[in-house]
């Protein structure tokens, strides 16, 4: 198994993670560059990402490059964070995305299916998660709100605390307004 990232500190914690397991012959973690994937053609059974791809542009030439390394017949799934149409202009969308360091690069669910199939991808599906992550976001918030601040405040400080539960809480406006689709996605590459 290979994991990548393009933070290094994120490539290191996951190393030491890792290590600490004793799984370092079975799993890898590199630091990539934004772009090309490191791997030859035909590379993976399946490939899998976690809310990575709300901040990367260029859907279709990320999906292009996953089914690049995929073998026949191999699988690309991932959970991503997608918007309805036109939510790039509502005032609840943008209160949220505005407040944190992060960029994001949304698409619809039906820009993602598209891309998916342009692609050359078979077997494309986008289902929306909303109601599971609404309710476990509420519950975030609530757990961030209340005794767990404390300890959070201890760990991060009181600013970055802050800044987690003001995400938590412009996320549950963004999901109950219906504007933020959480999905998972999945496509194959044709054998």
């Amino acid at each position: 198994m290979i994991g990548v990232d393009i933070e290094e500190e994120l490539v290191e914690a996951s190393i030491a993670l890792i290590a600490s397991k004793e799984l370092s012959n079975s799993i890898k973690f590199l630091l990539v560059e934004p772009g090309p994937l490191p791997f030859q053609n035909n590379s993976f059974d399946v490939v899998f990402s976690k809310d990575a791809m709300v901040h990367i542009l260029g859907k279709a030439s990320l999906y292009k490059e996953v089914l690049r390394v995929l073998k026949p017949g191999g699988v690309f799934v991932a959970a991503d964070w997608l918007w309805a149409e036109g939510a790039e202009s509502n005032s609840i969308v943008q209160a949220w995305i505005s407040g944190g360091p992060l960029k994001f690069a949304y698409t619809t669910p039906i820009e993602a299916t598209e891309a998916f199939q342009q692609a050359g991808y078979s077997e494309v599906s986008v289902i929306n998660r909303s109601h599971l992550i609404q309710q476990s976001n509420r519950k975030e918030t609530e757990i961030l709100s209340g005794p767990a601040l404390k300890h959070l405040v201890s760990i991060v400080g009181e600013e970055m605390a802050m800044q987690r539960v003001n995400s938590t809480r412009g996320r549950q406006a963004d999901l109950d307004s219906g504007n933020l689709i959480p999905s998972h996605l999945r496509g194959r590459k044709p054998a």
